[in-house]
């Protein structure tokens, strides 16, 4: 095991909406079999966050809340591993990032392919805060990465703002395109033009997809799509046109029934942004025979999908503009402030500076 100097690290504790971060400074602990420690760089605010902390999801709190952040290895505990989810040597001080959960590989759900979904998965950003799981979250200088993480080296050229969404919103893409099958020459129909729906529409065009149409109800939102590789950008969907691929990133159940009834024969839905209770969505089941629909779910992610964001933002970040999205960023101490910001004005994403100035 590399030595761990003795050192502590501040992180910021949310116990509930409503309720103030406490920006607390706890020792750091001793590393345990299979286990790493991250310096945490930067983070960004994730929906998920947002609706945690405004009360419209709940987790079990105290917790510490961010989950899309991207950081440097510190230390390395007793039989860490050696390697990253690519096959790269894994050194302290390479920059890396992690998938939202660390699962057993053994667990039934792991061995068919939905690692996301394991029993006792434990998820960054979304644990309660105990004496055995402190660090957790990307809201804090550290995390401990747990045995069976699934970690990810991000080259340097990557900017913070573009590498920290890689394991959230793009790899929650790349799964989403996975689901869709092949993309070359198709015509894509992305619902919603958020972060997440515009790295769909991002990596649908880098697929080699034949047209792209992104639809959101906001004209600003609409208008961002455009250097994301959407040919045309629209606040409701075109009753004319048909889609081998819906994909909804919005999670409203009308928009869902739109993309159900844009489809081409033959054509399959993935839903994506629904990850709030909501009103049923109504399904012509009818349609769905007689037309060969294929209507496909997906939370989260699996771990090749975290390779292909990593690889896809690694080669295309200068192509799709993603480092824009973070508009403001604000200092950890400052965390009420940036939640209080995205809650406000509705921005794509909201960066978190985790590390002091040198």
């Amino acid at each position: 095991m590399d030595a761990l100097p003795p050192i502590s690290g501040r992180v910021a504790v949310f116990s509930g909406a409503g309720v103030p971060h406490e920006l607390r400074t706890a020792p750091l602990p001793a590393l345990q079999r299979g286990e790493l420690l991250v310096r945490n760089d930067f983070a960004t605010l994730c929906g998920s966050d947002l609706h945690t902390y405004s009360g419209r999801r709940h987790e079990r709190c105290p917790t510490i809340l961010g989950h899309e952040v991207v950081g440097t290895l510190a230390a390395r505990g007793p039989h860490a591993p050696e390697r990253d989810v690519r096959g790269a040597p894994l050194r302290v001080g390479d920059r890396i990032t992690w998938a939202v959960f660390a699962n057993d590989p053994d667990d039934p759900r792991s061995r068919r392919g939905m690692p996301q979904k394991a029993e006792n998965l434990f998820k960054y950003g979304h644990e309660r805060l105990t004496a055995d799981s402190g660090f957790h979250g990307g809201f804090g200088e550290f995390t401990v990465l747990r045995r069976h993480s699934h970690v990810a080296r991000v080259a340097d050229h990557v900017p913070d703002e573009a590498a920290a969404m890689i394991n959230c919103a793009i790899a929650t893409a790349a799964g989403a395109l996975r689901l869709a099958g092949d993309l070359s020459q198709g015509r894509v129909l992305v619902l919603g033009a958020g972060a997440l729906g515009l790295a769909v529409a991002a990596q649908a065009h880098a697929a080699g997809a034949a047209h792209i149409a992104v639809v959101d109800p906001s004209p600003s939102r609409c208008e961002r799509a455009l250097p994301f590789g959407a040919a045309c950008a629209r606040t409701a969907v075109d009753p004319e046109q048909r889609y081998e691929v819906a994909i909804d990133c919005s999670g409203a159940p009308a928009a869902m029934r739109a993309g159900l009834r844009a489809l081409e024969v033959g054509g399959t839905a993935v839903w994506v942004g629904a990850v709030l209770p909501q009103p049923p969505v109504p399904v012509d089941a009818e349609q769905v025979v007689r037309r060969l629909l294929t209507i496909r779910g997906l939370h989260n992610y699996d771990t090749g999908d975290l390779v292909r964001a990593v690889q896809f933002t690694e080669a295309h970040h200068r192509t799709y503009p993603f480092a824009e999205l973070v508009q403001v960023r604000f200092p950890l101490a400052d965390l009420d402030a940036a939640f209080a910001h995205a809650l406000a004005t509705g921005p794509w994403r909201v960066g978190v500076a985790l590390r002091e100035p040198d």
